[in-house]
């Protein structure tokens, strides 16, 4: 990756569902996910959850936050999350049950 190649340094938890992103340049950038978190069901723990939300860290190379996460626990790479994030490749069956399952998991717990 070049030095020009804008990645993420750090983000912080703000009010309500929101991050502020730190690029490595200095720029900071509020992101507001509480839409987002709220259309997938993968998300409901971070909905109900205020503390899991506040622990929202860097991913792996500073390309992302919270999917990388999750990307690593379904087995899939974080940019191919991302994809099925954006609607732009369909989610597998394989992934859709995993996230089934994850999504019971972290109920039951």
């Amino acid at each position: 990756m070049g030095q020009d190649t804008p990645n993420v340094r750090a983000v912080r938890p703000d009010k309500d569902r929101c991050l502020v992103i730190i690029w490595r340049g200095g720029m900071e950038r509020l992101v507001d996910l509480s839409d987002h978190i709220a259309e997938y069901v993968i998300f409901a723990p971070l909905r109900a959850d205020n503390a899991l939300f506040r622990n929202a860290a860097v991913g792996e190379w500073g390309w992302c936050g919270v999917a990388a996460r999750v990307a690593k626990t379904l087995g899939v790479s974080p940019r191919m999350w991302r994809c099925y994030e954006s609607g732009s490749h369909l989610l597998p069956e394989t992934v859709r049950l995993a996230g089934i399952g994850l999504d019971a998991q972290t109920g039951a717990a």
